[in-house]
């Protein structure tokens, strides 16, 4: 998975009863460091702004930020979510996506509309399996608001019938830093 292996090991240890419908998730690492992105400072407002049970998964204390934005991503972020997400936690997640697009543009990283930010996505769903070991899934979702709160909410609520024209792929496939398989030829 290309979530760093401090967060899956962070993950594994709250494992999929977290409480919460979701977890933010720091989503740079540097010299095998983790960190949040400085926007991500508002990502609990957003979320509950939003109606989303949110925590992040580093405490305060331990907490670090990069003062830095992806290349071509004008905003990208993280959640994992519990196996067992209800119908109210989808729309909320999806709510918290188009908060944090709307704040990505008050603060200047895109000049508008809201459905034509740039998206960097990564969801992350925690479970249980049948021998009780905590198992770490998710995808990716590379492309517009509009289009990756769409494609979202299909992934999350049933099967995908479109793609929007959007790239989606495993959360473990490599993937360099302007959004791009690492591995293709």
């Amino acid at each position: 998975m290309s979530l760093p292996q401090d967060v899956q090991d962070r993950l594994r240890v709250k494992g999929p009863e977290f409480g919460r419908y979701a977890l933010i998730l720091p989503v740079q690492t540097r010299n095998g460091r983790t960190y949040y992105l400085a926007d991500d400072v508002e990502a609990l407002r957003a979320a509950r702004t939003a109606g989303l049970e949110a925590e992040y998964l580093v405490n305060q204390a331990e907490r670090r930020y990069l003062n830095e934005f992806a290349t071509g991503w004008e905003l990208e972020l993280a959640l994992a979510v519990a196996q067992n997400l209800a119908a109210n936690g989808i729309g909320a997640v999806i709510g918290y996506v188009w908060a944090r697009v709307r704040f990505s543009i008050k603060r200047g990283h895109h000049p508008g509309p809201e459905t034509e930010v740039p998206v960097r996505l990564k969801i992350a769903q925690v479970e249980r399996d049948e021998q009780g070991a905590i198992k770490i899934e998710g995808i990716e979702i590379n492309g517009t608001a509009e289009g990756a709160t769409a494609l979202l909410g299909q992934i999350l609520v049933g099967p995908v019938t479109t793609t929007m024209g959007l790239a989606s792929r495993p959360v473990d496939q490599p993937v360099d830093d302007q959004g791009e398989d690492s591995t293709a030829p």
